[in-house]
């Protein structure tokens, strides 16, 4: 199943991608000019929901986060509600999404892919500290306990495609031909 959703997800990518080469403009603009203006009501709008659902998603969990980092800090002495962890979160997306130039916003996304850099090192010291004294466990192929999760994730990753997207007119065409379709060689 992971396989099948893994070129699914690989083929949605790539074939989006030839179609902003043939076809210029946004994903909405690319559904209105092949399918009309209801195709390009129903992609905007699924975009809409979708970001709110990852926008939703990401700060419960970092909320979440903030209230297990405090409980850890303050030896559980000090629980504070979700709900306020998201309402300071708010304090600062609120202003960072009135900003209408992205390119604004470089200096943090360059701190976020600092921390992010940070965690990544956490993870992997502290997973091969747990290998190094537990060895490996055993390996189920299949955990149909943990499904949802499985799918949920699969579905986060396709929140990537607008990056991906933008990022091949920064290839030259010709590379990218060659990566997306064998057969231009």
């Amino acid at each position: 199943m992971f396989i099948f959703i893994t070129f699914i997800s690989l083929y949605s990518f790539l074939l989006l991608i030839k179609t902003k080469f043939v076809t210029s403009g946004s994903f909405g603009e690319i559904g209105g000019k092949l399918y009309g203006p209801w195709m390009r009501s129903l992609i905007l709008g699924s975009i809409v929901i979708s970001q709110l659902g990852f926008v939703a998603t990401y700060t419960i969990f970092v909320a979440e986060n903030l209230q297990s980092f405090v409980l850890g800090v303050t030896n559980c002495k000090t629980l504070i509600p979700v709900q306020y962890f998201i309402l300071m979160e708010l304090v600062f997306f609120l202003p960072l999404a009135l900003v209408r130039d992205l390119t604004k916003l470089s200096s943090t996304a360059l701190i976020a892919d600092g921390f992010i850099f940070l965690g990544l090192l956490y993870i992997f010291g502290s997973e091969f500290s747990i290998l190094a004294n537990r060895g490996i466990a055993d390996v189920k192929l299949f955990n149909p306990w943990d499904f949802p999760l499985f799918i949920g994730t699969a579905v986060f990753t396709f929140e990537g495609i607008g990056l991906a997207s933008r990022r091949c007119y920064l290839l030259d065409s010709a590379t990218l031909i060659v990566f997306t379709d064998r057969s231009h060689r």
